[in-house]
């Protein structure tokens, strides 16, 4: 499930990002609440590529057809302002969907050095 979603941050692959987000996926950031078709226009277009993900912890709670994976991730890439590198905190709520485990949403909060 959570090491999936890593692996496709780290190559930034977008057909098992779009396969791994929900349709109606969301993430709260704080800079604000980011639905699945933005985040897919940026990877898609370049906007923003990951070039590493890794998680240093990683914790999965599973409820029947729902689970909460909580992770702290480090991501590295590019965007419109250069190189960034991102220590944070990354909750997110699993669902299976037609046999397949989906994110429908997820809290990221940066982790400050």
């Amino acid at each position: 499930m959570s090491g999936e979603l890593i692996e496709a941050f780290g190559r930034t692959d977008i057909a098992a990002l779009d396969s791994l987000l929900a349709d109606d996926f969301i993430i709260t950031q704080s800079s604000g609440l980011t639905g699945k078709v933005q985040l897919m226009d940026a990877w898609k277009s370049g906007r923003v590529k990951y070039t590493s993900a890794s998680d240093l912890e990683r914790s999965v709670r599973v409820y029947g057809d729902a689970a909460v994976t909580t992770d702290i991730l480090t991501l590295k890439g590019k965007n419109s302002s250069g190189d960034f590198t991102i220590l944070a905190r990354y909750t997110s709520v699993w669902v299976k969907q037609q046999g397949r485990w989906r994110i429908v949403a997820a809290r990221s909060t940066n982790i400050t050095q």
